[in-house]
């Protein structure tokens, strides 16, 4: 439900995306550091979406982690080197205040609103920026 005008969402937010992968996984000391479920990304910017049929705290509180680990080990397939790296949640449902906790935490919102899928956040929103380390 995301994937078909992903892409539209972010540009109407001037945010220029040229491709999108899904299910990445970064790898530290030969075992499973992360999964990424799904990844957009141009020459200067790049987007990490976690995806959830009900997103929880919890979920948010994870993919904060996630963008933790992907600072210190980037997807191989990827290359986020000097790109400026937003994180975004998107949830099916709900749960209690997680899409206000994410919106707190930098995070774009995606919700389902009938059959489409919109960007939650309003226009005064300043996304949280992560850098890959060096």
């Amino acid at each position: 439900m995301i994937r078909p005008n992903i892409i539209d969402l972010f540009r109407e937010r001037n945010i220029i995306l040229k491709s999108l992968a899904c299910n990445l996984v970064g790898i530290k000391d030969g075992e499973e550091y992360y999964e990424i479920d799904m990844l957009l990304a141009a020459e200067d910017v790049a987007v990490v979406v976690e995806i959830k049929s009900t997103l929880r705290v919890d979920d948010v509180n994870e993919h904060l982690e996630r963008m933790q680990k992907i600072t210190e080990i980037a997807p191989y397939m990827s290359t986020l080197a000097g790109k400026t790296i937003y994180g975004a949640v998107a949830g099916i449902v709900i749960d209690g205040d997680a899409d206000k906790y994410a919106y707190r935490k930098g995070f774009f919102v995606l919700k389902q609103k009938g059959e489409m899928v919109k960007i939650a956040n309003d226009k005064k929103f300043k996304p949280a920026v992560w850098k890959i380390q060096s």
